[in-house]
């Protein structure tokens, strides 16, 4: 058996470091806002926003997937005030489209609203409470260009898809192991 001493157990070492950190910041959630009846005026779908988010815990990592008729609804990120009042005056975003996916990558409250006048007033608004975790910091942000992304689920399903794995973090996590392996072994030889 071998003893666990110099290069193996440094290389160990990294490599435990490196699988712990692709594990921990690879997983996140994706939720598509109302379920199954989407982004729409609670009067037509018959979704509470206000429910629908109580009954979700959103991390740092997730993302709200927005789907709604394109010439009828949009998304705007607003701030408290504009989220309670309905008065639009200064979104910090605006998204349209049919399908929207918005990050959440900042921890605490963040607000949304469709902009078609009257919309906001009859509910058609949604606030979201972003717990820590082990993602980046960042604003919540608007993707220049959509990618598409998985369909939305089937009736019946809570709205979140399974947790996926990140690539770019798990590709990450291999090159700075065995860069920090590499050092570290031309370290021992010398």
């Amino acid at each position: 058996m071998e003893n666990f001493t110099g290069r193996g157990s440094a290389c160990m070492v990294v490599l435990v470091v490196s699988l712990l950190a692709f594990i921990r910041g690879s997983f996140a959630a994706q939720y598509v806002v109302g379920d199954q009846n989407g982004w729409s005026l609670p009067s037509t779908n018959g979704v509470n926003y206000s429910s629908w988010s109580a009954s979700h815990t959103f991390y740092r990592g997730d993302s709200l997937v927005f789907d709604y008729p394109p010439d009828v609804h949009n998304v705007r990120i607003v701030d408290e005030t504009q989220y309670t009042t309905c008065i639009l005056t200064n979104p910090q975003g605006i998204a349209g489209g049919g399908h929207t996916v918005l990050n959440l990558t900042v921890v605490g409250d963040h607000f949304f609203v469709c902009g078609v006048v009257g919309h906001c007033d009859q509910g058609q608004k949604l606030k979201v409470f972003v717990n820590a975790n082990a993602g980046s910091p960042g604003p919540v942000t608007i993707p220049a260009s959509q990618v598409p992304s998985p369909a939305p689920p089937s009736p019946g399903s809570s709205g979140a898809h399974a947790p996926s794995l990140s690539f770019t973090s798990f590709a990450l996590s291999v090159i700075v192991g065995a860069v920090v392996a590499g050092y570290l072994s031309l370290r021992l030889v010398e």
